[in-house]
């Protein structure tokens, strides 16, 4: 699998990966939901995130809960940030918004410096959004995925009454995709959960990687990424079909020889007789 440039650096982007949980309770900030997804709240404020069969493309979205008056922040420092120093980035995403005072999205340096951030109109149907943003150098932090080099995400504000969004088709490209380039184009299911248990663990610092993983990483245009294990298995998986297509062919030329076999004894008896 290769992660190249145009590709999209975000992982669980049609958030299939539940592998904590599938319902999440938000009080404070860095709250590990849905794989690589994080969920921060404003002091005060609470919420909660839960996986939902009401999707836009695949099996599932994500869902956030706000409480009246409590603002929620829902988003993913992408690991291979750096491809994306002193380039655009394009970020896009599917939202379903049934009530809420104000959505917008948002991508941003983690410093918090750099920010783009467009509101969305609130209409209880999926609609796409993209939000583009030049990058600066960006500077690698030592403590990822907890202080990312950059942020994409979410931010839902409630009003009087409990907001609730759903969320689905998440990409991070590098460029300036229009909203026609930008049309998502998910991995499969094992793809994304070969990505994401390099991280998951059930200690308590999940996000911590079990081993080291080594990867090229990314330079400003071009991220290649080649994950062995997945290969090695899609080879096996072509072998056994192989082998199960022989089978089938010597078993089916078997039974073909029978009726042909059977046809001629039919054909001797006759003679026989006559």
């Amino acid at each position: 699998m290769e992660l190249g440039a145009m590709s999209n650096f975000l992982i669980n982007s049609g958030f299939d990966i539940w592998q904590r949980g599938t319902t999440f309770n938000v009080s404070g900030d860095k709250t590990k939901t849905a794989d690589q997804w994080i969920a921060d709240v404003a002091f005060g404020s609470c919420g909660c995130i839960n996986r939902s069969d009401d999707f836009r493309f695949a099996d599932n979205s994500a869902e956030i809960c706000v409480n009246p008056g409590g603002t929620l922040t829902f988003y993913q420092s992408p690991e291979f940030y750096s491809a994306l120093s002193d380039c655009w980035g394009t970020f896009s995403i599917w939202v379903k918004i049934f009530a809420a005072w104000e959505v917008s999205v948002f991508m941003h340096h983690s410093d918090g410096f750099d920010v783009v951030e467009f509101g969305l109109p609130k209409i209880n149907a999926w609609q796409q959004c993209c939000v583009q943003m030049l990058f600066g150098n960006i500077i690698p932090v030592s403590d990822w995925p907890n202080n990312g080099g950059i942020k994409v995400g979410i931010k839902i504000k409630a009003g009087d009454e409990n907001a609730r969004v759903l969320v689905d088709g998440t990409m991070l490209k590098c460029g300036q995709g229009t909203t026609e380039e930008m049309e998502y184009h998910p991995r499969t299911f094992h793809e994304e959960m070969e990505l994401c248990t390099r991280y998951y663990s059930t200690c308590a610092q999940p996000a911590i990687p079990l081993v080291p993983w080594e990867a090229t990483l990314p330079t400003a245009s071009v991220s290649s990424i080649s994950i062995a294990s997945l290969k090695n298995k899609e080879i096996e998986l072509a072998q056994k079909e192989a082998e199960l297509a022989a089978r089938e062919a010597k078993l089916e030329a078997g039974k073909n020889k029978k009726r042909i076999d059977f046809g001629k004894s039919e054909r001797n008896l006759d003679l026989e007789e006559k």
